[in-house]
């Protein structure tokens, strides 16, 4: 399984995703976003690809810096594995990668 940052050349299978986790607006919008999301250091959505499907993704924020206290602050918004590869280690993986950037 390789864990890697999403690109647009996996919109289609990464959109599967998005429409089985729910609550999407329409598909142009969404990758509209997703487009500007992936080509901004404010953002990670790292894609988990198993025999060349995209099986899962995570999406996290950097917030910046706590302004008293000083530590990086991120958000992570999703994470979500296709059921049938649930409980393989996938999220686990997408975590840490995700841990790893933020």
């Amino acid at each position: 399984m390789e864990i890697r940052a999403a690109k647009l050349e996996n919109w289609s299978m990464i959109w599967d995703l998005f429409f089985l986790m729910g609550k999407t607006d329409s598909q142009e919008k969404v990758k509209e976003r997703f487009e500007a999301m992936i080509n901004s250091e404010q953002h990670y959505i790292p894609v988990a690809i198993l025999e060349q499907k995209v099986v899962g993704y995570g999406w996290v924020q950097d917030y910046g810096f706590h302004l008293r206290a000083g530590k990086k602050i991120s958000r992570l918004n999703d994470l979500f594995v296709l059921p049938d590869h649930r409980n393989m280690g996938v999220a686990r993986k997408l975590f840490f990668s995700i841990k790893d950037w933020a």
